[in-house]
């Protein structure tokens, strides 16, 4: 099958058509987007698969110089520790179960995202996004400084690839465009000096300094604006189903641009003493870092709210058979442990002693408790995670009887039937048929609420320069949703059956 096309314009009112710096625009949001096919898709997957690996194992190699660093944390304001009756390694236990949790939920939303648009740019950009800009936020400068020397090219390659993901990433969210066009600049600019940041420690200097430094406001403030920027697509650009999927996100990103700040920068300027061995010190850490947490953690669960309410990059997937499996395993795991410990404490009450039987009889019960648990939350999860309808499935049943008809197809009738199958595959409003007579396009057939506004065109032609015989045009979809390249491959798989036809049936029928 050939690669999904734009939506076609050319037979559109010249006011209905978008302008020259709008249509480079749409094209490079179209490039992000495409599918990866083949070799092409094999070498960006392992480059993907190489730079997470990275992430991943860094993140691992590196938990001991963080916690050697919250150790020191804690030892330099043990009297305020002792004055608050915490132990001196609170900090360490505090803030590494923070750095736990957001580097998890980070990696989770990007898994999700991953297995599901691994075939496409923006869905391979953001997964990497969220995990190499997460492990910048749990790894700040100042843990580093104990870290094997190996590991120090590593680790500035992928802080750095993390401040240029972000930064690129707020200013093309959701569909891949610079909205304004001259925001691209802006984040040439930024990623520029996120690299020169790196080739300066690396090559620049010498001797080679280590730690690195603290990631530039100048980034924090890039990021803002494109945050703003955000705010200006939701209210002045994005159509109805990019604000559904969007609003969440814009305050996500809100909160945590507006969190870092604040604790970077805001706080550390208004109370210098944070910076200091002392109890504003050990307040700032122990209550503000899980705030600052909190609000970073806006981010992931903002994109997994339009994921799983919105549709967001098109991903409808088995979303509510994950979630049900990973809450039985959850309960499971606490069922289980929840009748060990209580059968265990009955033997000991009634024997004196321990028994093998416990974790036997709390195996059975957990064996027994998978189906009617399973049901329960099967029935919970599929009432507020509803998958619509696969329209893919339609169209492909409609191509079959094309392909397997008997007698010859009629033109215009044909048309008006896949128009009518289109519209009710896709809960589209309206629809309208093309018909092509002596080099002029004229409308054969309206259906539902058409107004001439066209979200999607698709000639009905069986290749690229063969006859064509029209075009289907559909109007937007009632539930807001946009007509992502899988449905626009979709489209055109099924008018090329159909013109393919005609083209038999006209060639049967030829004397």
């Amino acid at each position: 099958m050939e690669q999904p096309l734009p939506p076609r314009t050319d037979i559109l009112p010249a006011k209905m058509r978008p302008a020259p710096i709008e249509r480079a625009n749409a094209l490079i949001g179209a490039a992000l987007r495409v599918s990866l096919r083949g070799r092409v898709l094999l070498l960006v997957r392992i480059i993907w698969g190489a730079l997470v690996a990275t992430t991943l194992s860094l993140f691992a190699l590196t938990i001991p110089a963080r916690y050697s660093q919250l150790l020191i944390i804690g030892a330099e304001n043990s009297i305020a520790m002792q004055e608050l009756g915490l132990p001196q390694n609170t900090p360490a236990f505090v803030v590494g179960a923070m750095d736990g949790l957001l580097f998890i939920t980070y990696t989770l939303v990007g898994a999700i995202i991953f297995s599901r648009k691994s075939d496409e740019w923006i869905g391979l950009f953001a997964s990497l996004t969220l995990l190499t800009t997460v492990f910048a936020i749990v790894r700040p400068a100042d843990s580093l400084l104990f870290v094997d020397s190996m590991l120090h090219i590593p680790l500035l390659i992928i802080l750095a690839l993390g401040a240029v993901t972000i930064t690129v990433f707020v200013y093309i969210f959701p569909d891949g465009r610079f909205v304004p066009s001259w925001t691209r600049w802006i984040v040439i600019g930024l990623g520029a000096f996120a690299v020169y940041g790196l080739i300066d420690r690396m090559f620049l200097t010498q001797p080679f300094r280590w730690p690195p430094a603290p990631l530039s406001p100048i980034i924090y403030l890039g990021v803002l604006g494109g945050a703003v920027i955000q705010f200006y697509r939701y209210r002045r650009v994005s159509d109805l189903a990019q604000k559904q999927q969007m609003k969440w996100v814009v305050l996500g990103v809100l909160v945590g641009i507006l969190g870092v700040i604040g604790f970077v920068m805001v706080v550390p300027l208004l109370l210098p003493r944070v910076g200091l061995p002392g109890m504003t010190r050990v307040l700032y850490v122990l209550i503000g870092v899980p705030i600052f947490y909190l609000a970073l953690l806006q981010l992931p669960i903002a994109l997994a709210i339009s994921i799983l309410r919105y549709r967001l990059w098109d991903i409808n997937f088995i979303v509510s058979r994950t979630l049900i499996y990973l809450s039985l395993t959850g309960i499971l795991a606490g069922l289980f442990a929840v009748f060990e410990k209580i059968t265990q404490d009955l033997f000991i009450a009634i024997t004196g002693s321990q028994s093998n039987f416990a974790p036997i009889i709390s195996t059975l019960v957990v064996v027994a408790a998978f189906t009617p648990l399973k049901d329960i939350l099967q029935k919970f999860v599929q009432a507020r995670v509803k998958d619509s309808a696969d329209p893919t499935a339609r169209l492909k049943t409609f191509r079959e009887r094309v392909e397997t008809r008997i007698s010859p197809l009629n033109p215009v009738q044909i048309a008006r039937r896949l128009a009518l199958e289109l519209v009710a595959a896709y809960n589209a409003k309206g629809g309208a048929v093309f018909g092509i007579e002596n080099d002029q396009t004229k409308i054969l057939y309206t259906l539902g609420e058409w107004d001439g506004e066209a979200s999607l065109c698709i000639p009905i032609e069986s290749s690229a320069g063969a006859t064509r015989f029209g075009y289907i045009a559909l109007d937007e979809r009632k539930n807001g949703a946009q007509y992502s390249a899988r449905d626009q491959a979709a489209l055109q798989d099924v008018t090329q059956a159909v013109a393919r036809a005609l083209e038999e049936d006209q060639f049967t029928d030829a004397p």
